[in-house]
């Protein structure tokens, strides 16, 4: 493996350790349904009873956020 790529490697792992030191306790978990209540809803948005696309846009990428944090939790839990 070269070095360059060892050194992302790491860094990945570092930053998802991050993630799981930050998230996988109890203050962290009471982050994340906080999140998940706020911006984790249904992805189509509607606006008197018409998709509002620019809505939606905004709620797929929370939604993004959110998985992504998850994801990096998760990660970083496995690595430990």
């Amino acid at each position: 493996m070269n070095r360059k790529l060892k050194e992302v490697r790491e860094n990945m792992a570092a930053v998802n350790k991050a993630y799981a030191h930050l998230f996988s306790n109890p203050d962290g978990e009471i982050v994340m349904a906080d999140l998940e209540r706020h911006f984790g809803g249904g992805l189509l948005k509607k606006n008197d009873g018409v998709v509002d696309a620019n809505a939606c846009i905004a709620a797929i990428g929370s939604h993004k956020v959110i998985k992504h944090i998850k994801d990096r939790t998760n990660d970083g839990n496995m690595a430990r």
